[in-house]
């Protein structure tokens, strides 16, 4: 572990200050120290897409004119191209920039299938004098960001993508698994987090990256140093049993905290007073949480928990009289879960009915794995996104995602003949101890069912918080710092898709999930595009000095 300097004194000072260690900052610091990518049409023939190969000859190693993918993620020619010919399934929102490193880091979707079929576009040529010295500050106890801390609902809980997908460069997945496996991943394999957790961590020493990350670290304020317009991060460092405070000095700023690190945190807040007579406290009580992300060993927790997703999905509509739902007051977002066991009477029952409340790849997940085990399954889910149209799985493939693809059947169909009722738009009104369950269909009736568990796959949250005021001021408003930030929050305000830099304050840039696409295969152009400008400003300096 680096060891930053002595307790409250400024003892190191770098160029570039990369906050989080995730995916998109591990890609950003390989390019960092000095590993330029270049387009290769030489292994596997030019891109299919003749248009986009036509638009990249300026861009191979050795080209007349010095220019790297680094320019090319800058070009607009090219943005442009890419904007209005691809798109992902994903989201349809995906920045241009990333699109165009998907494009190159395989030729479809059915290219991701193993390593071999990939035919990667994407040539590294190390290139010493564009180092750029930089810092990874990651709060996990390994690099991978959540990768690396993430508390798993098990330890076998699969990932959304598949192998290839969280691919980063100069070290691929299949590699890892060869190293760790002594062969390479099936077809199409979806490895287990755990795995990808291992492979990230593993990641930095495999690549020479090792010297740039600092784990176990928590960035508590950047700040702006007085006159200067450099930054000053303050930082809490554990090591083992001890935590020292410790000063960085950076010209520049990059934001990698993405927005997964905190569970359900607006919850602490959801419950109306007097919901918990137990305690008497006006607020959910989530302290009862466990290592391992489960909810508790006391009943009333259990209750306290859905009392709080209960108020967290009604309170918009708990003026209204009309029994009619309206899509856009159902706000819960879905991420990785948590779980609630049962109280002990629902326990000591024989029933083995799970509720499983969210939307998303999580709540899927829980939805099969339960059935698997033998549950049967209510599941209370929001139909409609916010344009009114119908869930995310309405746009996977159903050869690449078969599984998620089943629950959106079940979704569609309302209820499968001992295995699964779906609730759509329903409200949690109740739930006791004994596991009784109250709830507001959508058409205002309401229906009781009893279960033996709860899985609130409802959501996680990023945070701003550690940027101070004169931070902010010069492009960002100061409330975002006390906000829960989503994939949105900088995207809709402070991110043009046109704008390649992802600049979002002086000298500060954003990459990874902060920028809006939440998958590893459609963050690593965001990194190009940072690492274009830092590249480009540090060699600007070294000419001029």
């Amino acid at each position: 572990m680096i060891v930053i300097g002595e307790e409250n004194a400024v003892g190191w000072s770098t160029k570039v200050a990369i906050v989080g260690s995730g995916p998109s900052a591990l890609s950003l610091s390989f390019i960092l120290n000095g590993n330029i990518p270049y387009y290769d049409p030489v292994p596997y023939g030019p891109h299919p897409d003749e248009s986009l190969h036509y638009c990249l000859l300026n861009y191979t190693a050795g080209n007349d004119l010095g220019k790297s993918l680094l320019d090319a993620v800058a070009d607009e020619h090219i943005i442009s191209y890419m904007e209005s010919s691809y798109e992902s399934f994903f989201s349809d929102q995906t920045l241009p920039v990333n699109l165009l490193i998907d494009a190159l880091s395989a030729s479809d979707e059915s290219s991701f299938m193993n390593c071999h079929s990939k035919e990667c576009r994407i040539k590294w040529v190390h290139e010493s004098a564009k180092y750029v010295p930089h810092i990874v500050i990651g709060s996990s106890p390994r690099p991978g960001g959540q990768w690396g801390s993430y508390e798993f609902d098990s330890k076998d809980q699969l990932s959304l993508s598949y192998a290839e997908m969280l691919s980063l460069p100069g070290y691929s997945f299949s590699q890892y698994y060869m190293d760790t496996y002594g062969t390479t991943p099936a077809d199409f394999y979806r490895p287990p987090r755990h795995q990808v957790a291992d492979y990230y961590a593993m990641y930095p020493g495999k690549v020479g990256i090792s010297e740039n990350i600092v784990s176990n670290t928590l960035v508590t304020c950047v700040d702006r140093a007085s006159h200067t317009g450099s930054f000053v991060i303050s930082m809490r460092q554990c090591e083992g049993a001890v935590h020292k405070q410790c000063l960085l000095a950076a010209d520049k700023v990059v934001l990698a905290t993405g927005v997964y690190e905190s569970p359900l945190e607006s919850l602490k807040s959801a419950s109306p007073k007097g919901i918990n007579e137990n305690n008497g406290t006006n607020t959910t009580d989530l302290t009862d949480v466990n290592s391992n992300g489960e909810y508790g060993r006391h009943d009333k927790t259990f209750y306290n928990l859905t009392n709080a997703l209960v108020h967290n999905n009604s309170t918009s509509n708990s003026n209204s009289n009309s029994n009619s739902f309206d899509k856009h007051h159902f706000s819960f977002t879905i991420v990785p879960p948590l779980s609630t066991p049962p109280s002990e009477g629902a326990r000591a029952s024989q029933n083995k009915t799970c509720l499983i409340i969210g939307t998303g790849v999580s709540a899927a997940e829980a939805v099969n794995n339960s059935i698997a085990l033998g549950y049967s399954v209510i599941h209370i889910y929001k139909w409609y996104d916010e344009k009114g149209s119908p869930c995310v799985f309405r746009r996977y493939p159903k050869e690449l995602y078969p599984d998620y693809c089943k629950v959106f059947r079940m979704m569609k169909q309302r209820k499968v003949a001992g295995l699964y009722e779906g609730l759509p738009n329903a409200q949690i009104l109740d739930i006791s101890p004994d596991g009784m369950v109250e709830i507001k269909l959508e058409d205002g009736s309401t229906v009781c069912r009893t279960v033996s568990s709860v899985r609130a796959c409802t959501g996680r949250t990023g945070s701003l918080s550690y940027l101070c005021n004169p931070v902010l001021d010069r492009s960002i408003e100061s409330t975002i710092r006390t906000m829960p930030i989503t994939k949105k929050t900088l995207r809709d305000k402070y991110i043009d898709k046109n704008d390649q830099s992802l600049c979002v304050g002086e000298n500060v840039y954003a990459i990874g999930s902060l920028c809006g696409d939440t998958v590893v295969r459609f963050m690593l152009g965001a990194s190009f595009s940072v690492a274009g400008e830092l590249v480009d400003s540090s060699s600007a300096k070294s000419v001029g000095s």
